[in-house]
């Protein structure tokens, strides 16, 4: 069994967190300002966070398909508002899986023209199961 968790998460120096979500059109499952004290350390940078559902699939598609969703009718705006605030966004994959089958792991085009308009990079996790 596989299974796919994405976060999406924006960062940078300074930014309103609330803009950004009115902007999104979604309520950020964590976040944090910069200098804000968190458990072990002082926060560095401010970040909206974005947990989506865990997918069982083989496919990162399924759970890119479910980012696409959100971003895609505000995409313009949300780029608008990362390109002014000079921010950062990633999206952050935390893949479980055992040795077979091993996972797609695949970015088309669109998501990639996608990540570039809002300064986005990939981050892969992967974890299998013993």
């Amino acid at each position: 069994m596989t299974s796919i968790k994405l976060t999406f998460i924006v960062y940078g120096d300074i930014f309103d967190v609330d803009e950004f979500s009115k902007i999104i059109g979604k309520s950020p499952t964590d976040f944090a300002y910069k200098n804000d004290i968190l458990k072990f350390r002082r926060n560095t940078e401010t970040f909206w966070e974005y947990s989506f559902q865990e997918v069982v699939s083989l496919y990162i598609e399924d759970s890119i398909s479910l980012f696409e969703k959100i971003i895609t009718p505000s995409l313009e705006d949300v780029s608008s508002f990362i390109q002014k605030n000079n921010l950062t966004s990633k999206m952050l994959f935390k893949i479980k899986t055992n040795k077979e089958p091993s996972p797609a792991i695949v970015f088309n085009n669109n998501i990639i023209n996608l990540l570039n308009k809002i300064n986005g990079w990939i981050d892969l996790d992967l974890y299998i199961n013993k």
